[in-house]
């Protein structure tokens, strides 16, 4: 294992062909960068706690009174929607009671009107009987003059 950028190197000392020699140069460099990496790594959990710190201070500080700011314009919103549907709600129920009205006038229309068309349909059977009962003497009228030219 290679703890320290010159850990194990001494294991590869017997060697001397320039391709191993370029790995473990390459290797030590990973090291180092690895090293500076890890540096940088911890630097940052560090800079992450006392972040988390501060705004856990502040959050601790601040959310109450913010939370009671804004449960209080909630509440103010809700009472005022709150409001605003009731008076929907009456607008909606004097809509509905114009409606029955106007549903009821209506009805007596349509009930008047249907009275009309029965009056009308029995007219016009009688109109049809009568034309009927015309057309019955004037063909029996027309037949006897038939039979009698001389008058």
């Amino acid at each position: 294992m290679f703890i320290d950028t010159d850990g194990d190197a001494n294991y590869f000392s017997d060697m001397t062909d320039g391709v191993a020699l370029c790995s473990i140069n390459s290797i030590r460099s990973s090291f180092q960068r690895l090293k500076g990496l890890e540096r940088r790594l911890t630097a940052l959990t560090v800079s992450c706690e006392r972040s988390t710190k501060m705004v856990s201070t502040i959050y601790c500080l601040y959310a109450p009174a913010y939370m009671m700011k804004l449960s209080l314009r909630l509440k103010s919103e809700i009472s005022e929607l709150t409001g605003h549907a009731h008076s929907l709600n009456l607008q909606a129920h004097n809509l509905n009671l114009q409606t029955n009205v106007i549903s009821r006038d209506i009805h007596g229309l349509n009930r008047i009107g249907t009275e009309a068309a029965i009056k009308t349909v029995r007219a016009a059977q009688e109109t049809s009987r009568s034309t009927r009962t015309n057309v019955m003497i004037i063909w029996v009228g027309h037949k006897i003059t038939a039979l009698c030219p001389d008058n």
